[in-house]
């Protein structure tokens, strides 16, 4: 019998409405969160059935839903760039799959329905290359094929020699796919927008300063270039800006190369942006999560068949309850114990932070054969937090060192995620930090009572987390593991109110004493 067509596949999968979504994780530039997101993102988006699988080289920490196979082989010469293994998509009987395939880069954001992506005819779509349009290449960001129909493609590539694809193709694995294949369908433009196009203005200089703003238009927003979704929202949208002060101690400025000096100092006068600012519209898409709306929440919620030493414990107020539903998500997606317990909320949000260490010491007594992973609700688990595991002291906490205005450096707490472990010396650190929020007054916050029991804290061993555990979502680092997107940077805060006030008091006193003498002098010359 003779192998259908893809015409015939086509025509099947219109009725049936049965499509596959794949894309590849190879290397380490992108954790599994970037599979996990992608998944949400497509779930949300089509009404088609879809089965989602990601060609990978480790499948750690990739939610169950995501079917998992191994990188299809492709051998290839390793001047010719690391793209390459992107023509094992068109292998002949990839993965066991048959059919319509859609073939989704990892750094893509979703902002509309993708059904569209699915229905358009065409034996082999893809994106027309926004550069050099006449040249005719495509970018393989989105590709929908039928495995098996473009086999020939590999065979084309292992007949041509390195040094032909590197002139005639610019090494680049997209420009020989799209002249490979026997028919090109590319997508419509406005389906798919580049970000640095549909975001950013054209002029270098505005776009240095601007906030990037929503698409106009487009239904799947794609980065290339080193600008990725995550460095989008750290403000990162062009090449050497950094929004806010990154730098807890500046390198000597004899070291750096010409015109980064300048950079950086630009980037100290350009105040941190919010992730909400950002692209309002966009940035929504990015959250790892399911659909919240359809996830309820009782006012206590407890799951231990994580088997980890370790629970989860997150208290949390009315206003956060959707931010409490995307931490639950991604603790599910990697199968870690969580307790989840909503409050009232107190008058004031430092004294509403000061609940933090009775519930950690209630956590604590409430689970006493399992650790207390304490996590702020606006987190976020980004990958399996194995170093968790090997903690041997009663505490771990993340130090950060930090430098004052007057230039003095010291050690400060990052209490978004706390391990305390449920030993006497833990028991007894949880203790100690809930005596002590009479005696650090109205505007004190947790972090600060645990620098008040320090005195109290003699035989307690301590832990550092590594950075990646705290990792705060518009700063420079590491990949994160557990990434906080500090919502409590919208409330009202008396205590820096307070601090803004003190600070502006000798003005106001100096502009006064201005005001006043200015009033007698008058007075002495018209008397």
């Amino acid at each position: 019998m003779a192998a259908a067509t893809w015409e015939t596949e086509f025509e099947t999968a219109q009725v049936q409405r049965t499509a596959n979504v794949v894309c590849m994780k190879w290397g380490e530039r992108y954790p599994a969160y970037w599979v996990n997101r992608l998944f949400a993102m497509v779930m949300r988006n089509t009404s088609w059935n879809i089965r989602f699988v990601c060609f990978t080289d480790d499948a750690e920490g990739i939610r169950p839903e995501v079917e998992c196979q191994p990188m299809p082989e492709v051998a290839f010469d390793k001047k010719l760039g690391k793209y390459w293994p992107k023509l094992g998509l068109m292998s002949e009987g990839l993965g066991g799959l048959q059919g319509m395939t859609l073939f989704l880069d990892l750094d893509i954001v979703i902002i509309d329905k993708i059904d569209d992506f699915f229905s358009l005819p065409g034996r082999f779509c893809i994106i027309q290359e926004w550069k050099d349009r006449e040249l005719g290449y495509g970018n393989s960001s989105i590709v929908r094929y039928f495995i098996g129909h473009e086999s020939y493609v590999l065979e084309r590539f292992y007949e041509t020699p390195a040094d032909v694809i590197m002139e005639k193709y610019d090494s680049k694995e997209q420009n020989f796919l799209t002249k490979a294949v026997k028919e090109v369908t590319f997508w419509p433009d406005e389906w798919v927008v580049p970000f640095s196009k549909a975001c950013l203005s054209s002029n270098r200089i505005v776009r240095f300063f601007a906030q990037p703003k929503a698409p106009e238009e487009g239904k799947i927003v794609v980065f290339y270039g080193s600008i990725t979704p995550d460095s989008a929202l750290r403000g990162e949208h062009q090449r050497n800006k950094r929004v806010g002060d990154r730098f807890s101690h500046p390198p000597d400025a004899a070291a750096l190369p010409s015109g980064e000096l300048d950079r950086r100092l630009l980037a100290r006068m350009i105040p941190v942006t919010k992730r909400e600012d950002l692209v309002p519209e966009l940035a929504q898409k990015l959250v790892f999560e399911a659909d919240e709306k359809a996830m309820s929440l009782a006012e206590e919620t407890t799951w231990l068949g994580g088997g980890q030493r370790f629970v989860a414990c997150v208290f949390y107020t009315e206003g956060y309850l959707n931010r409490v539903k995307r931490l639950k998500t991604s603790l599910d997606s990697f199968g870690i114990n969580y307790h989840f317990k909503q409050v009232p909320r107190r008058t004031t949000w430092e004294a509403t932070t000061r609940l933090k260490a009775r519930f950690v010491a209630d956590c604590l007594e409430q689970f006493p054969q399992l650790d207390v992973l304490y996590l702020d609700a606006d987190a976020i688990v980004r990958q399996k937090p194995d170093f968790l595991e090997s903690i041997e002291g009663d505490v771990g906490l993340l130090f950060t060192p930090t430098t004052s205005r007057n230039g003095k450096r010291s050690l400060t707490i990052a209490a978004g995620t706390l391990y305390i472990r449920n030993t006497p010396g833990g028991r007894r650190f949880a203790e100690a930090w809930c005596l002590q929020e009479q005696r650090v007054g109205p505007l004190g916050l947790d972090e600060d009572m645990i620098y008040q029991a320090f005195g109290e804290f003699d035989g307690i061993s301590f832990t550092a987390l590594p950075r990646a555990y705290s990792k705060i979502f518009d700063s420079a680092g590491p990949a994160p593991v557990i990434e906080h997107f500090q919502a409590s940077r919208g409330q009202f805060k008396l205590s820096k109110l307070m601090r803004r006030g003190r600070r502006a008091a000798p003005i106001v006193g100096i502009a006064g004493a201005v005001i006043l003498g200015l009033i007698l002098i008058g007075r002495m010359l018209f008397a």
